[in-house]
């Protein structure tokens, strides 16, 4: 299992924190958004390229735009499409923790 101890977090607090999270992306940085609860996740399958992980309720190296287009649909979360278009540019997969409210973005 991955460990993400050392990566930055960033808290999503409305849609201007699309800007800090595409900077740090774009510097290609890795790092931890915290979107906060509910965090709903309908389909996070193979359309976006995901791996469920049966324990732990997490999705595994997922197209970043794809998934974050997906999470950006079903939470009303519009800006999180340019932070996935960023995140694909920079070469990253997502980790998606729903339960723990949270995208993970790396490489």
């Amino acid at each position: 299992m991955r460990h993400y101890d050392n990566l930055p977090v960033m808290v999503w607090e409305d849609d201007r924190s699309a800007m800090r999270v595409r900077a740090q992306l774009l510097h290609e940085e890795p790092l931890i958004l915290n979107m906060g609860n509910p965090f709903v996740v309908d389909a996070a399958d193979e359309s976006c390229g995901c791996r469920p992980q049966m324990e732990g309720d997490r999705y595994l190296g997922c197209d970043p735009q794809r998934a974050l287009a997906m999470l950006a649909a079903g939470n009303g979360w519009g800006a999180l499409n340019a932070v996935g278009q960023a995140a694909a540019q920079a070469g990253f997969v997502a980790d998606l923790e729903p339960s723990r409210g949270r995208i993970v973005l790396h490489d």
